[in-house]
């Protein structure tokens, strides 16, 4: 990951100074000093757009690989849900279990100090939120 970050980093440090190569050249228009001050206009509205269209390009990708780590996330997210519900089950099937041996285990105290009685299983956000757009593409 690291050689990956080097790598989009340096990569951003380029095109930044591409931009600032660019710029430059379009506030200092002493190199057309010759051509005529409507042929400069254009110029300066062509590289305008060149340099929009290639920004707005820089960001759509930019924006595509934010994407792709925002569901990567969310992805590795509903997996550990998914895991800690499955590890609840299991320690509420054990807790039962103790409590039907003996009477005296029907609160256990955590490492923290609080009772076991204090856990409650609420869905996330997340969880919720998926849960909506299943209905809604079920409908």
């Amino acid at each position: 990951i690291k050689e990956e970050n080097a790598t989009v980093h340096e990569k951003l440090k380029a095109l930044t100074e591409n931009y600032r190569g660019k710029l430059i050249e379009l506030l200092n228009p002493t190199s057309d000093s010759g051509a005529s001050e409507k042929q400069r206009q254009e110029n300066m509205d062509k590289e305008r757009e060149a340099l929009q269209n290639e920004l707005i390009e820089t960001f759509r990708q930019r924006e595509a690989e934010l994407e792709r780590k925002l569901k990567t996330l969310q992805t590795n997210n509903i997996k550990v849900v998914e895991k800690n519900r499955a590890l609840m089950a299991r320690y509420t099937a054990c807790k039962n279990r103790l409590e039907d041996l003996d009477e005296d285990t029907a609160t256990i105290e955590l490492a923290d100090g609080r009772s076991d009685r204090d856990l409650v299983v609420a869905s996330s956000a997340i969880e919720d939120q998926l849960r909506e757009e299943l209905v809604t593409l079920k409908e």
